[in-house]
């Protein structure tokens, strides 16, 4: 449980006690489990469901401006793995390779290092971490350089790092270091710091226009670092995205201004619920909300997820009165999500309705209508077929008529298998004579519900007078009715007309109905040679059970005599 709210609200608490109760008596089916996945998320203003990425950073500053102080607390205080451009070009020198020693001789001649070849041993020792996130030092140096490095990685930092210090703070820090070198005298070193303004300028620009700088006090302390309210949303980010939301929560804890922006509270609530833990991220909306930070168009997607992976209707219900509260009822990012709810509504629906969760079924149903998510003529067809009790096919039935899609192809058909089900006749072929047009699946559908007499061949006569060409399934019933006739004939006679008129294959349906057929006319010779010498297929179950059957009835016959 989520270690900074006591309790959930009391809306969250009462969702929860009835959605324990449904799945207990699901019989420990977690139809709910459904909602928490295929819910589109925007990539913008949080976290991306995508496959993770590494989270670069870029450090830019000129010599003696602290960079390297910094990177190495950054390490220390984030877990970033450090890449100084420079000591990856020394470690492909020494490493005698012939990439290493093309670099050598390039130094040696006084020109720069491609770079493409700095990007390329850049790529290579990302790929070779196993940590997700980086601190590159020291490049790009120029338009040249990051232009090479966007081109061959495909992506361009998270966040730039720009260490402004004072030049004559610079100069007096690299004249203290007594490192030996050279060039380490005031000329030299302003001409190395006048060469570096020049070339990093245009680079700063640009990903100052980007909304990428960070620019940072040559006397910037560790706990400031933290503090820094666009790099800690960042980071904050970065970790939420990689499981890591304990720690996230720590920097959102310690984060200067948190409620000036939606950016940090949506990051957290999309690490929540990408690590299944839907009611802290629901927790944690509810007390975005009360502190008054005002959701954007990229926190409802991740709210309405969490909903879902619990399975809260009543606080699903809240939720969509915010999106419209607060103006984003039209918003592509919002309407898709609510898009994906409802259709993943739709399949716990039918869950409930075959697991004879009738009431909690319908209460989703009406949820979807009341939310303006209605269903469509598919759903409505797999919903009439999933649902048993009469008076909710025909409450369906009722509504359907009033929306004017009673006539529905698809909707019709199902009308017609749920009084089927129910053994309206009347009311099954008042529906048939009623349809302004019919398919395949209205026929099987008639069909199937004379399967006991002999209205079943009148309709397949009709059939073929029609449009429609029977299948597979048209014949199963058929053959069932003659069997219940004892039309042993009729029945052969459809057998050989499925197969050579309609070149379909019988299935072990069909033959099953066959040996049926047989077996309720008392031949049990009939029924042998029918399994032994015209079954393409071995026989199965259904069919040793109808041989069984024709034995058993034989035998009673004799016993009687």
């Amino acid at each position: 449980m989520w270690r900074r709210v006591a309790s959930l609200s009391p809306l969250v608490s009462r969702s929860k006690s009835r959605l324990l109760d449904q799945v207990q008596v699901a019989n420990g089916f977690n139809v709910w489990q459904m909602f928490s996945t295929q819910v589109l998320n925007p990539t913008e203003g949080g976290v991306s469901d995508s496959r993770r990425t590494p989270f670069v950073t870029f450090v830019l500053g000129g010599p003696g401006s602290g960079k390297g102080t910094q990177c190495t607390r950054i390490v220390e205080t984030f877990g970033f793995t450090h890449l100084s451009a420079g000591d990856l070009l020394r470690k492909e020198i020494s490493s005698n390779s012939e990439n290493g020693s093309m670099i050598l001789n390039t130094i040696r001649e006084g020109k720069i290092v491609p770079s493409e070849v700095t990007v390329k041993l850049i790529q290579k020792a990302i790929e070779a971490s196993e940590n997700d996130r980086f601190l590159i030092d020291g490049f790009p140096r120029s338009e040249e350089n990051r232009i090479a490095y966007e081109r061959v990685i495909g992506a361009e930092p998270d966040i730039v790092l720009f260490f402004d210090c004072p030049v004559e703070e610079m100069v007096k820090r690299v004249l203290n270091r007594n490192q030996g070198r050279v060039d380490d005298n005031i000329d030299t070193v302003k001409e190395r710091l006048k060469v570096f303004t020049e070339l990093n300028l245009p680079v700063i620009k640009y990903y100052s226009e980007k909304g990428k700088l960070y620019k940072n006090s040559w006397a910037y302390p560790r706990e400031a670092l933290r503090k820094n309210v666009g790099i800690s949303s960042k980071l904050l980010r970065l970790y939420a995205c990689n499981g890591q939301v304990e720690k996230a929560h720590e920097m959102f804890d310690v984060m200067p201004d948190r409620n000036s922006s939606a950016f940090p509270w949506n990051s957290l609530i999309s690490g929540y619920a990408e690590e299944g833990m839907y009611e802290d991220a629901l927790a944690f909306y509810f007390q975005m909300v009360e502190e008054g930070v005002e959701p954007d168009q990229y926190t409802f997607p991740r709210v309405l997820k969490a909903c879902g992976g619990v399975g809260m209707i009543q606080v699903g219900e809240e939720v969509h009165r915010h999106v419209i509260r607060f103006g984003f009822g039209n918003n592509t990012f919002v309407l898709n999500a609510l898009g994906s709810i409802c259709m993943l509504s739709v399949e716990i629906l039918l869950e409930l309705g075959r697991h004879g969760l009738i009431v909690e079924a319908m209460s989703i149903l009406r949820w979807m209508i009341e939310e303006g998510c209605e269903p469509d003529s598919v759903t409505l067809s797999a919903v009439l077929t999933s649902m048993s009790p009469y008076k909710i096919g025909t409450q369906i039935h009722g509504w359907v008529f009033r929306r004017g899609t009673e006539w529905n192809l698809s909707v019709a058909n199902s009308l017609i298998v749920f009084y089927s089900n129910q053994e309206k006749l009347e009311k099954v072929k008042w529906l048939f004579e009623c349809m302004p047009q019919r398919d395949v699946v209205s026929w099987n559908s008639i069909i199937s519900a004379h399967s006991k007499d002999s209205a079943a061949v009148e309709y397949f006569n009709h059939m073929m007078d029609s449009d429609a060409s029977p299948d597979g399934i048209t014949f199963v019933p058929l053959l069932s009715a003659c069997a219940h006739l004892g039309m042993v004939k009729n029945g052969e006679r459809m057998f050989s007309m499925m197969v050579e008129r309609y070149q379909i294959s019988p299935s072990m349906e069909h033959y099953a109905c066959m040996v049926n057929l047989y077996a309720r006319a008392g031949l049990l010779s009939e029924a042998y040679d029918f399994v032994v010498n015209r079954m393409e297929i071995e026989a199965g179950p259904t069919v040793w059970e109808r041989c069984c059957m024709v034995v058993i009835f034989t035998v009673m016959l004799k016993l009687e005599r």
